[in-house]
């Protein structure tokens, strides 16, 4: 006993702030107290007086930060005072509650299924194995009131999103058109099976990055600047600026739209990173327009940053070419929402934008070629906020996905629906996470006109899928330290 206190005083004492281990010793016995008559026999068998009154204190000042950290669904706090408990004391009478606690750490609660009801779910990799798995999944989703699924429409690499697909195909597009392979017409069945569930289906569709570009007749691929090698190099994506790729790309889409689906995301990859945007046809452009030709010596130079990666560094002489591509891209990006609306009036449009893109006008027009101010008056149904990083999430992040939310939701006509993420990741696994993030949303939109919900991206890669949380409350029984 002499040689475990000490023990259990230095493990304590790192493990918790001085503030916290200085509270634990306040109710400690002191030397010269009385010592109650119902501790005689333990001292009797050799105890030191006071040790165990000490030790219980200690104890059960212990169970009481394992209490708090508990009630906050303070992982690291739980499981570093979990984990000093079992060492500290593992013969306690407490241990089946610390078991119970342990147990129901993470599933002490259920999903909050209200706020799901009208929302979207993104499926960018279902892990499904046939249709009727999706099908199945589809109808745990109505059960939900989930009301649109966002579905992968295209596939640019050989990694399959249908399982049940083609998989001998590796890139191409999962209806019929012809303007590049198509892996397997699958989109006509998934939409009616979503439809027999009364969920919509909208495209996650981009309109830069298109399989097979570099099979087609006419070239319409873009060119980005390669400091290395100090010239412009083909980058596989769209030249939007390009006449030729602006017909070809309504035609892909008119194809899209015959798949019957109810609406279209336009992808977050629209914009032009700041090497990006440099093909032949694009600079020839900006030279008739403002009368520069292009200098990339003037423009970028090399830098190496902390992490050891090249970067690139932009010189004043770029923002001439910023401010052009910028209003090149809300151009291109006006006349594809105009001819839609025209050809195809029900169709429900979106645009997926990241903070960002939204925050500072001047960092989104160098990085992305666009802002907020050339975003706000596009003729659609929604914009679609995604997390810079779905898989990830930090206090930085989350304030700055906040402030483009509501920067967003000022600037955009009130007919417009913001869509608010809960993102998939590794934090919220942990169900008490994730309903944090969903109340948070469902809290602002019950308050403000014109939000919506959505969930995602479920992918099979990580097993990031929501519908693995619990539905029920799996009960907990929460003891207080006496």
């Amino acid at each position: 006993m002499k040689r475990i206190l000490p023990l259990i005083a230095l493990t304590l004492a790192l493990a918790f702030p001085p503030g916290l281990w200085a509270e634990a010793q306040k109710s400690a016995p002191q030397k010269g107290k009385t010592i109650p008559k119902s501790r005689m026999r333990t001292l009797a068998n050799g105890a030191t007086p006071g040790s165990e009154n000490r030790k219980s204190q200690v104890e059960g000042k212990l169970f009481t930060f394992l209490e708090g950290a508990y009630a906050r669904r303070d992982q690291a706090d739980f499981e570093r005072i979990y984990k000093v408990y079992l060492e500290s004391f593992p013969a306690s009478t407490r241990m089946p509650e610390l078991r119970e606690f342990r147990s129901s750490f993470y599933y002490s609660e259920s999903m909050q299924t209200e706020a799901l009801v009208g929302s979207m779910v993104r499926i960018s990799h279902p892990d499904a194995k046939n249709i009727e798995d999706l099908q199945r999944y589809f109808e745990r989703l109505s059960q939900l009131k989930v009301s649109t699924v966002i579905m992968e429409v295209a596939q640019n690499n050989g990694t399959p999103i249908y399982l049940f697909s083609n998989t001998k195909s590796k890139f191409g597009y999962y209806f019929e058109t012809k303007q590049g392979p198509v892996i397997e017409n699958l989109l006509p069945q998934i939409v009616a099976l979503a439809h027999e569930f009364k969920i919509s289906v909208h495209a996650a569709f981009s309109i830069r990055n298109l399989p097979a570009l570099s099979n087609q007749r006419v070239y319409m691929m873009d060119d980005s600047w390669n400091f290395l090698s100090n010239q412009t190099k083909i980058v596989t994506k769209l030249d939007l600026f390009h006449p030729k790729g602006k017909d070809y790309l309504y035609q892909i889409m008119e194809d899209l739209i015959a798949a019957k689906v109810d609406g279209i995301l336009i992808k977050r990859d629209f914009a032009y990173k700041m090497h990006e945007g440099f093909s032949q046809n694009a600079r020839s452009l900006f030279k008739e327009d403002t009368g520069i030709d292009i200098q990339f010596g003037k423009i970028f130079i090399p830098t190496r940053p902390p992490k050891g990666e090249f970067g690139l560094l932009s010189r004043e002489e770029y923002w001439d070419i910023a401010n052009w591509k910028t209003k090149e891209l809300k151009q291109s990006l006006w006349e594809l929402v105009t001819h839609l609306r025209t050809t195809q009036p029900k169709l429900k449009l979106g645009l997926e934008v990241i903070p960002e893109m939204l925050n500072d006008l001047e960092v989104s027009m160098k990085k992305y070629s666009t802002g907020l101010r050339y975003l706000k008056d596009l003729d659609l149904d929604y914009v679609y906020l995604s997390r810079r990083d779905d898989h990830h999430s930090n206090l930085d992040e989350t304030q700055a996905y906040n402030d483009a939310a509501l920067q967003l939701r000022e600037a955009v006509p009130t007919r417009v629906e913001v869509v608010l993420t809960v993102p998939l990741n590794e934090r919220n696994r942990n169900i008490i996470h994730f309903n944090e993030d969903l109340e948070s949303h469902w809290s602002w939109k019950k308050e403000t006109k014109g939000l919506k919900i959505a969930v995602g991206s479920v992918t099979r890669f990580r097993g990031y899928d929501f519908l693995q949380l619990p539905y029920k409350s799996i009960a907990a029984k929460v003891v207080q330290a006496k």
